[in-house]
């Protein structure tokens, strides 16, 4: 018990778990020895959570996984949930002096309605959206994912209609693929809610409002091109 105490290790009899009090998120269980007398009982720590899963990076050798492994836990507060938006860059919706436009909500079945009840709580207790009284409303529809889940979209096509559309370019593919001819490694970026991680200008987050059976709310946008260019300035 002495070292227990010392080292700030927590036991949780009932779940079979332990963990450190410094990071109680991180679950240990534990796992029975082979039969033996005289045997231990020895615990099989949980995959990292910045850590490769067995079906990612099958094609690495261990020496490679094992490098990757220290480099993600090495940037590990970079996954970690929540946060503010970026101070880059903040998104304008140009409607000029157009008129509000107002779309009412789609209808649902309990079901989804309890699934969106579910989702819209988790949005407001992170601060992601908030509830506001806006001229402007946009449907709010649930669209399914293939592992079963659903995803909560908003039709903005209203408002797109009478929105100035930035003349921002993307990148020529050509170009891309000339560049990428001899490079042995290449990988992939994909942000966690990205359309989270950029702020509307104040002047502007009327227009992103939504509408459901619960109410209206306002949500955040993105313009990821212009932000990603900003942050990923590669030289040639």
């Amino acid at each position: 018990m002495d070292f227990l105490t010392a080292a700030g290790i927590v036991l949780d009899l009932q779940r079979k778990q332990w963990y450190f009090t410094e990071t109680s998120h991180r679950k240990y269980n534990f796992v029975k020895a082979p039969p033996n007398i005289n045997a231990l009982l020895t615990v099989d720590p949980e995959p990292h959570l910045c850590q490769l899963r067995k079906n990612e990076g099958t094609h690495l050798s261990l020496p490679q996984r094992e490098e990757l492994n220290s480099l993600l836990e090495k940037y590990e507060e970079c996954f970690q949930p929540g946060g503010e938006p970026t101070p880059f860059i903040e998104h304008r919706i140009n409607t000029i002096n157009h008129l509000p436009v107002a779309v009412p909500p789609y209808r649902m079945n309990p079901s989804k309605k309890e699934i969106l009840k579910q989702e819209i709580n988790r949005l407001l207790s992170e601060g992601i959206i908030e509830e506001c009284e806006s001229p402007y409303a946009s449907p709010v529809a649930l669209i399914p994912k293939p592992n079963g889940t659903f995803c909560l979209c908003i039709d903005y096509r209203k408002l797109n209609e009478i929105t100035v559309a930035d003349a921002y370019p993307l990148p020529r593919m050509d170009d891309l693929l000339h560049q990428a001819k001899l490079t042995p490694f290449m990988s992939t970026l994909d942000l966690r809610a990205g359309y989270h991680q950029v702020k509307v200008h104040v002047e502007d987050q009327d227009k992103r409002a939504f509408v459901c059976p619960f109410g209206a709310l306002t949500v955040s946008y993105e313009c990821h091109m212009v932000c990603a260019t900003h942050l990923l300035r590669f030289k040639d």
